[in-house]
Formats: C-alpha cells, sequence, structure tokens
C-alpha cells in the first residue's frame, strides 16, 4: 500500500563557509581569541518552483554576511608566507548569535511580498561539529 503525503512542503537549502575568529569573555581557555572554518546552513521554505532562485539568494545572503564582518584580517596558523586566508572578527558572538544574525540577513533579503515561512539556520564550528540552531518562522510583512 502506497502512503500519501499529508503537506507537501519545498524548502531551498544552501550553505557556505567562513573563516573566523571569536572568543568567549571569562572563560579560561576560550577567552583567547581563536578561529574556527565556521559552516553556515539554511533551510527556507518556499512556495511556488524557482519563487527564489537558490543560488542566486546563497550569493547575495553570503556576500551580506561577508560584508557585515568586513573587518577581516590575514590568519596564518603555522607562520608561512602563504597560503594564508581570510578570517572574519566575529569577536564574542557565539554560534546561536551567529545564527540569529543570519536569519535576520536572510529575512531582509526576502522579496517583497514573501509569505510567512518556515526557517532553520544551523552554525558549526566545523572542526569541532559544535553549534547552533535557529528555528523558527519569518513572518509576512505588514503593508
Amino acid at each position: 500500500m502506497k502512503r500519501k503525503i499529508a503537506k507537501e512542503t519545498q524548502f531551498i537549502h544552501f550553505s557556505f563557509e567562513m573563516f573566523g575568529q571569536h572568543h568567549y569573555p571569562g572563560h579560561p581557555t576560550l577567552g583567547t581569541p581563536h578561529c574556527h572554518k565556521f559552516s553556515f546552513q539554511v533551510l527556507l521554505e518556499t512556495f511556488d518552483d524557482r519563487g527564489i532562485e537558490f543560488i542566486a539568494f546563497r550569493h547575495q545572503v553570503c556576500s551580506k554576511m561577508r560584508m557585515k564582518y568586513l573587518t577581516a584580517f590575514i590568519y596564518n596558523p603555522k607562520g608561512e608566507e602563504f597560503p594564508a586566508v581570510v578570517t572574519y572578527a566575529f569577536d564574542s558572538r557565539s554560534c546561536e548569535t551567529l545564527a540569529e544574525e543570519l536569519v535576520q540577513i536572510v529575512t531582509d533579503n526576502l522579496p517583497l511580498g514573501y509569505p510567512e515561512a518556515e526557517i532553520q539556520v544551523s552554525v558549526f564550528e566545523t572542526e569541532e561539529r559544535a553549534g547552533g540552531l535557529w528555528k523558527g518562522k519569518i513572518l509576512a510583512a505588514e503593508s
């Protein structure tokens, strides 16, 4: 017997990475600025085929996130001249805080008239697989 689907929901999913430096103020070991390769993942409800073109939207959101933390510096963990990595300054932000800020960037870049939608954002400190999750609804804009 074939099962029926109760509700069909469509989502777009995209991810990107940024090398970032942050610290946990007052913590005995994490209070010193340290670097991670942060992984950002976004899952956003859509309502029609290509209502949001996810490649262009990913580029737009990723660019805004990078611009927000443009106080970048060069991080070279082995002290070699090359290769160096552009690293973004997240200051004392946690993965949970970065997830919340990314939700706002996604929300601010949705097309006008976009309806209420489910969203889920995850941020991971890649090498440790630790991270923050933000899940909720983006409400429709009031006119």
